[in-house]
């Protein structure tokens, strides 16, 4: 997070938000570029009012239990159905235990949102989510940790 707000006003905008989230993915340029596009895109410029690190922190929570998020999804239905913004928030919270802000969830389904039907489906969030964890972007929660280390003692 401190790479992406270098003047430490814990806030980052919603560009550097997709490039935190893909810093450890195999993406390659075109496809990060087409995450970014699909952003700006769904949000206008009064809409992008940027995110704070407690809204990074908590999506961060997360990315660390998609395997639990898969598992609920599955268990609630045989085929995972895409979900609707407040679905999406009260699986969070169920699985995490994290409330997220309204903000927050607009801001991920603009991101993942591929076919635009306002409905994150498994394929969209998951399984993206799930492939560029398990070859680097698990990574993101060492990072945290080390940040709040840091940020705690300077």
């Amino acid at each position: 997070f401190q790479r992406f707000d270098p003047n430490h006003e814990d806030q980052i905008s919603e560009i550097k938000f997709v490039n935190f989230i893909l810093l450890h993915s195999d993406f390659g340029v075109h496809e990060k570029r087409k995450f970014r596009k699909r952003l700006k895109n769904a949000l206008s410029e009064e809409e992008m009012k940027g995110l704070s690190f407690e809204q990074v922190k908590d999506f961060s929570t997360v990315l660390d239990h998609l395997n639990d998020m898969d598992k609920a999804l599955s268990i609630y239905e045989s085929e995972p159905a895409a979900l609707t913004q407040e679905e999406f928030k009260h699986v969070v919270r169920v699985v995490t235990g994290v409330s997220l802000d309204d903000h927050l969830v607009k801001v991920v389904f603009a991101i993942f949102d591929e076919n635009g039907d306002g409905e994150l489906s498994h394929k969209e969030f998951i399984e993206v989510l799930k492939d560029r964890r398990g070859r680097g972007l698990g990574k993101v929660q060492l990072v945290f940790t080390v940040y709040l280390w840091l940020r705690n003692f300077t």
